[in-house]
């Protein structure tokens, strides 16, 4: 399976879906792809957050 998603889409994580409770609320940039997993830059933070998997993000585009 592969995700929906490609680099450079904006994603923001679902609510109650966060790795990590500073995430919350952020939006992010998809940076990296594995085979589905997802690497997110979120906004005011240099740490890569790896590991999210489409049910877990969604699409923050306007």
């Amino acid at each position: 399976m592969r995700t929906k998603y490609k680099l450079g889409d904006r994603v923001k994580v679902k609510a109650g879906k966060e790795h990590d409770g500073k995430i919350k609320d952020k939006v992010g940039t998809v940076t990296e792809i594995g085979t589905e997993a997802l690497s997110i830059k979120f906004e005011g933070m240099s740490k890569l957050h790896k590991w999210y998997v489409d049910d877990e993000v969604e699409s923050a585009q306007s």
